[in-house]
């Protein structure tokens, strides 16, 4: 265990990579769009962090206030003989970058709040489960629903026009968290961790993390439901983000699996037949999923949407060669169905660009 005097440089350590991740991830992949209406405003302003690099600075230094506030109660706590644990002081912290997110409009004391609070409940459910052992994947499974969460309330909060930045951090946390975990567990590598995860005691033991599991799913539902009553989310949306949701959900009911056949771990690994199981789920849920991003994308005329499901599918299709999919299957014959599928989603992208030029186009302002 950590001592306490390397908790605040955790917290920095662990607050700020992510935030830079997220940056590079908006700035290279998602791009920032600098096309002009014909009012003068960036045509997709709500991807551009901040309205200026004056705007960036100042967002910047009230994150770095917000960091600084947690690591002065974590000294005073000290000072106090340690009145309180630290995850309730990151606790308070996060809060606090939340409401200040809501209060100043800063984007990155958003992005910096859901980051620590998801810390929070990771550190707070492991400190749960401690004593018996739990089964730490149930851990994972509420990190996915929390991601889940996340993309519903950016749809939410799609329903104020002002709110889009808002919307795009939610949904941008969200839906590249919950793909990670799917990318995760669709690996051999992947697999052998969540063979190692499902060992523990049921979660049924630990009736915090049940019940933090029940209000994570009560609160997606409840949240959709909305988005559906204000028409903000397709129907073939919300069935993903069911279907994910649950797949996700349910890795924290799993009993003790045993995924890999003997000491065939490593690049010689072989799954048994429960494996083989889950890895086709796994493997299925992750490729209609980064699909359904880009033609989510196109429906929605989102650029940045198009380029995220185009840069996983790529992502997905090169490392299932160096995985086991290589294993099972002539490499020639790989690259043969990888081509074939990289075809007919281009062939399906092209389409559905022209069809939403074609659609801008009848939309525009005639002179």
């Amino acid at each position: 265990m950590f001592a306490l005097d390397y908790i605040p440089f955790l917290i920095i350590i662990a607050v700020a990579i992510p935030l830079l991740l997220l940056f590079f991830l908006l700035r290279l992949v998602l791009g920032f769009f600098k096309g002009k209406s014909a009012a003068g405003v960036p045509s997709e302003w709500h991807l551009m962090v901040a309205n200026s690099r004056e705007d960036a600075v100042s967002q910047a230094l009230f994150l770095l206030s917000f960091l600084f506030l947690g690591i002065t109660l974590l000294r005073l706590n000290q000072e106090m003989n340690y009145l309180l644990q630290w995850q309730t002081i990151l606790l308070i912290s996060s809060l606090a970058a939340l409401a200040g997110a809501y209060t100043l409009k800063n984007v990155y004391l958003l992005a910096g709040g859901l980051v620590s609070i998801s810390m929070w409940w990771t550190t707070q459910a492991d400190l749960w489960g401690e004593k018996i052992n739990v089964a730490p994947a149930s851990v994972v499974a509420g990190i996915g629903l929390i991601a889940t969460l996340f993309y519903t309330l950016g749809r939410l909060h799609e329903w104020n026009p002002r709110a889009k930045r808002f919307a795009l951090t939610y949904l941008v946390f969200g839906l590249v968290s919950a793909t990670v975990i799917l990318f995760i567990f669709s690996t051999g590598l992947g697999l052998e961790g969540l063979e190692e995860l499902t060992d523990g005691a049921p979660i049924t033991q630990v009736p915090q993390v049940l019940l933090s599991l029940l209000v994570f799913a009560i609160a997606i539902v409840a949240a959709l439901a909305m988005a559906v009553m204000k028409k903000l989310i397709f129907p073939g949306e919300l069935a993903g983000v069911l279907i994910v949701a649950a797949l996700i959900g349910s890795i924290a009911f799993l009993p003790a699996q045993t995924l890999v056949k003997g000491d065939s771990y490593g690049f010689s690994r072989e799954l048994t037949s429960t494996g083989i199981i889950w890895a086709s789920i796994f493997n299925i849920a992750l490729l209609a999923e980064l699909v359904g991003i880009v033609f989510m994308g196109y429906a929605r005329r989102a650029t940045w949407l198009i380029n995220l499901g185009a840069l996983g599918l790529f992502i997905f299709i090169f490392t299932k060669y160096f995985d086991w999919f290589f294993s099972f299957l002539n490499k020639s014959v790989f690259f043969i169905g990888a081509g074939l599928l990289l075809f007919l989603l281009g062939w399906g992208m092209e389409r559905g660009r022209r069809r939403m030029l074609a659609r801008m186009r009848a939309q525009a302002p005639q002179p």
